[in-house]
């Protein structure tokens, strides 16, 4: 995984730990959810489309 990759990945598990811990109100929390699951979707796109670069095998033999 490059570091660009593993940075992303940091930064979403610190958004997640946020969002688990936080004491804020719904009408905070729903928006900010759906932001999170949006940038979570994009860095399994960009995960998928760096193993398929670099030719790494998706399904077992």
């Amino acid at each position: 995984m490059s570091q660009s990759l593993e940075d992303y990945r940091l930064a979403l598990v610190e958004r997640a730990l946020r969002l688990r811990d936080s004491d804020k109100p719904p009408n905070w929390y729903l928006p900010e959810t759906v932001r999170f699951a949006k940038d979570a979707t994009n860095f399994l796109y960009l995960l998928l489309k760096s193993a398929i670069a670099a030719d790494v095998p998706l399904m077992p033999h």
